[in-house]
């Protein structure tokens, strides 16, 4: 599998960057989260066909640069790695447990994920996700750098955003059919504001709380 996605993360921001592309539910079903964690670093979450969890973290890895940014993860099953690249280069290969097999049973999304009543949305822009049956090279990657996704490699779901269409005009491509969600309830940072001649509530859900508690 290659996760990839171009992607703009604030410079000035140390907390969690949120989901990119994922559909993870709960630790009892299914699917993965390719994600920005703490301080900008690149992480990935699978749970598997055997409902068995495969987590990873590029620590000493950060997108938190204020630039537009390429960020692949390629899962080499044969070797046992997971290496992150950043804009077309090896950033950091890590040997971990990798899943046996993947089948995502629940819907994609696109800043978010699927988790009730706490999806955590990305902080920052998207431009493009793409998901790849196989573990792309380092010379793949850097060609999808360079000329943009190939289609007609072995992808699972690519989705492109256009600033055109405000990134809610979504098409999904692949042979899997999977389907593709917008979640429209990204989160950008701003600045605090210097006046707080203000008053704010807030109201949980009182619903998801007592299904869930």
């Amino acid at each position: 599998l290659t996760f990839e996605a171009t992607g703009r993360f604030p410079s000035d921001f140390s907390g969690k960057g949120g989901v990119i592309f994922g559909c993870y539910t709960d630790d009892k079903t299914a699917g993965f989260n390719f994600a920005i964690g703490d301080g900008g670093v690149p992480s990935l979450c699978i749970i598997d066909a055997g409902k068995v969890k495969h987590a990873v973290d590029f620590d000493g890895v950060s997108v938190y640069t204020g630039e537009k940014a390429h960020i692949a993860i390629a899962i080499d099953r044969a070797a046992g790695t997971y290496a992150c690249y950043i804009n077309g280069e090896l950033a950091k290969p890590v040997t971990a447990n990798v899943p046996e097999g993947f089948t995502a049973t629940a819907v994609f999304n696109l800043g978010g994920d699927n988790k009730a009543g706490n999806p955590a949305y990305v902080r920052g822009e998207l431009f493009g996700v793409a998901l790849y049956s196989d573990a792309r090279g380092a010379d793949e990657i850097a060609a999808d750098v360079k000329g943009g996704i190939d289609t007609s490699e072995l992808i699972t779901a690519y989705a492109p955003l256009s600033k055109e269409t405000g990134g809610k005009s979504i098409t999904a491509m692949g042979d899997a059919g999977y389907k593709v969600t917008y979640k429209c309830d990204w989160i950008k940072d701003v600045k605090d504001p210097d006046d707080y001649a203000y008053s704010m509530a807030v109201i949980g859900d009182i619903q998801s709380m007592t299904y869930y508690y």
